[in-house]
């Protein structure tokens, strides 16, 4: 994973220790360490760079809609918070 993990933190990304997951507020978008440890350097690139122009958190991949709601309204609430 360490390539993978150089790739994300280049990209913004922080690890969330919570949801084990990696976020990155600006782009809005949320990689499952999971996820990532079932798909290839390669995936990661292409996924890193697709842009997320819908405003909405994009989850790779999607969790249930409970938690995705409550995982959302954490981000939202520390977006806020650091304002």
């Amino acid at each position: 994973m360490d390539a993978k993990e150089r790739l994300l933190r280049q990209a913004g990304y922080s690890y969330h220790f919570d949801r084990l997951a990696y976020v990155n507020r600006e782009a809005r978008k949320v990689f499952a360490v999971e996820t990532i440890e079932d798909h290839g350097e390669d995936w990661l690139v292409r996924k890193l760079a697709e842009p997320n122009t819908s405003g909405a958190w994009k989850f790779y991949d999607e969790p249930a809609a409970g938690i995705r709601r409550a995982f959302v309204t954490e981000l939202e609430n520390a977006e806020h918070t650091h304002r």
